[in-house]
């Protein structure tokens, strides 16, 4: 249910940083919508292409992000390109997410009620 008051920003950004709770938090402060797009533009789709040029086969894409669980594996540089456009990608959603609720906080007349 999208907020009717302010919102707390060190939540949503908590929120920001788990996955799924992260398309909660956008929809609390209405930027559902916007933050899928944004997601998809920025994180997704260049991930998907970068995947898919250092790797040849979707096996060893898997293998990719299991492979900092296995030392030996010959996927363990790939691995931290994964593990770092991840990391990443979360940091983005917090930006995001922290960015648009103190605009949420800020942009409405919660104390002015007539």
């Amino acid at each position: 249910m999208p907020a009717g008051g302010p919102v707390s920003v060190r939540r949503q950004c908590v929120y920001a940083a788990i996955p799924l709770l992260d398309i909660y938090s956008a929809y609390h402060i209405r930027k559902l919508r916007r933050y899928l797009l944004v997601i998809l533009c920025t994180v997704l789709i260049p991930q998907v292409a970068v995947e898919f040029a250092l790797f040849d086969s979707m096996l060893e894409i898997q293998e990719a992000y299991t492979a900092f669980l296995y030392p030996e594996s010959e996927h363990s540089v790939q691995s931290i390109y994964v593990m770092l456009w991840t990391a990443g990608s979360i940091a983005w959603s917090v930006v995001l997410i922290r960015r648009w609720s103190m605009k949420w906080n800020a942009g409405r007349p919660w104390d002015h009620r007539a």
